[in-house]
């Protein structure tokens, strides 16, 4: 399971729509956050944040997998978590079945 950190800044007008769209996507069970830059700045280094609206994702250990820069939509978002719990599959797959 993946872990979603949406990092995005206060009073932007793409807020409303991209609340929208999170809340219209299949998140697959996946952990989402959202986080502002406005109250934690610290995470535009920690996170080489570049454009607002940006998706961090961790695999299962809290490792940072990758970042989705700018604004996103519902399928966009859906396919995003679907590649990376494939990724995060992978990587932790040790040949057995549960």
């Amino acid at each position: 399971m993946v872990k979603v950190i949406w990092i995005y800044k206060v009073n932007d007008p793409l807020n409303d729509f991209l609340e929208r769209q999170i809340n219209a996507a299949d998140l697959q069970g996946s952990e989402f956050e959202k986080l502002s830059i406005d109250e934690h700045p610290e995470l535009i280094e920690e996170y080489e944040i570049e454009k607002t609206h940006t998706l961090v994702f961790f695999d299962r250990e809290g490792d940072r997998i990758a970042n989705y820069d700018g604004p996103f939509n519902s399928k966009e978002l859906e396919e995003s978590i679907k590649v990376m719990n494939f990724f995060d599959y992978v990587a932790n797959y040790n040949g057995e079945e549960s």
